[in-house]
């Protein structure tokens, strides 16, 4: 088993998702994808972390070396990886990574928007366009808008019990 460093990086809310990652109703956060984010698909490298797959080539056998270097080695989540601790920053929240892996922003579904904060599960309204106003307050400015449907890191989450 690898030694890990606990709560070694850090990892930025809004102020507003606060009291939801508190509580524990906020699992689950989307990332942009900036490494590779030209790439038509994302996919699993072979050996570890994830490969961004170039549009039109889908036979590793024809991919550049550049590519295929990317393919055996894949790139890591700069977040950490299952079992990785993240500090939430200027707060006392410590969060254990708990899933990871990707998807277009667009392909978020209702459930995913309750993991994510927005809504509640009780409730029967459409928790989708509060999603898509809430990432578009956050991207839209640094051009990552929910019409430009970036690749994301899903990160799900744990909060980690305060230390006494």
């Amino acid at each position: 088993m690898k030694n890990k460093t606990i709560a070694s990086k850090s990892i930025k809310f809004i102020e507003e998702l606060l009291p939801s990652i508190r509580d524990g109703s906020k699992t689950v956060t989307r990332r942009v994808i900036k490494e590779g984010a030209d790439a038509g698909l994302i996919l699993p490298a072979r050996n570890s972390g994830w490969i961004a797959w170039w549009p039109g080539e889908e036979d590793p056998e024809k991919l550049t070396k550049f590519t295929l270097q990317q393919y055996e080695a894949g790139f890591l989540c700069p977040y950490g990886e299952p079992g990785d601790h993240l500090v939430v920053e200027g707060t006392d929240i410590e969060l254990e990574i708990t899933g990871l892996s990707v998807s277009k922003v667009q392909d978020i579904k209702e459930r995913d928007c309750i993991a994510e904060g927005v809504g509640s599960p009780i409730t029967r309204d459409c928790k989708k366009p509060r999603f898509i106003e809430l990432w578009n307050s956050i991207y839209e400015a640094l051009g990552w808008g929910w019409d430009k449907n970036p690749w994301c890191w899903v990160i799900e989450f744990r909060v980690l019990p305060e230390k006494a």
